[in-house]
């Protein structure tokens, strides 16, 4: 296996070994707010991971495929579960509802159905490009409308307010 292949399969496994260290850790600490989601969310950045390790070192197009649609188990729930995450541990959990919940959670349903029923619509992955390079076989796509809107949704929830944002927000004012 050439070097750079052997450094993306090591730092994937340092990666996954510090997410689970740090999931046990937050389980250990589940009272403080926040920690559990906290746990869920490093779960999700460990399943991803998992499942790009196994897309990258199966060798045949349909199984590099199915690693990387159960990825995105992983890749819908990071961004939603980082969000909600920020707000338990700064103290505004109580904006949560269960509809406001289930309306966070249709997105990600919604990307999960698209990627795998992707081979009959393209929404996701317009075309799939195989490219052998040497030992490696990767998988190149042009991504379709419902991946960038997936982008969007994710990066909508990771540029709202952050810890700080919203710890300040609570602070009085000095006027």
């Amino acid at each position: 296996m050439p070097l750079l292949a052997v450094t993306y399969v090591g730092l994937l496994i340092v990666g996954m070994l510090t997410a689970l260290g740090l999931v046990w850790r937050s389980l250990k600490e589940r009272m403080v707010p926040g920690a559990k989601m906290f746990a869920v969310s490093l779960g999700a950045v460990i399943l991803w991971s998992s499942a790009a390790l196994l897309a990258f070192l199966v060798h045949d197009v349909a199984h590099k495929l199915f690693w990387m649609n159960v990825g995105y188990f992983g890749i819908t729930l990071v961004p939603l579960s980082w969000f909600l995450f920020v707000l338990r541990y700064t103290g505004h959990g109580s904006w949560l509802n269960r509809r406001l919940l289930l309306l966070l959670c249709v997105h990600p349903v919604a990307t999960l159905l698209l990627v795998w029923t992707d081979p009959w619509h393209h929404w996701f992955r317009q075309h799939l490009i195989v490219v052998n390079n040497g030992p490696i076989l990767v998988l190149d796509a042009h991504m379709g409308p419902a991946f960038w809107a997936h982008t969007v949704y994710s990066c909508l929830l990771y540029t709202s307010p952050s810890p700080r944002d919203l710890s300040t927000s609570r602070m009085p004012s000095s006027a």
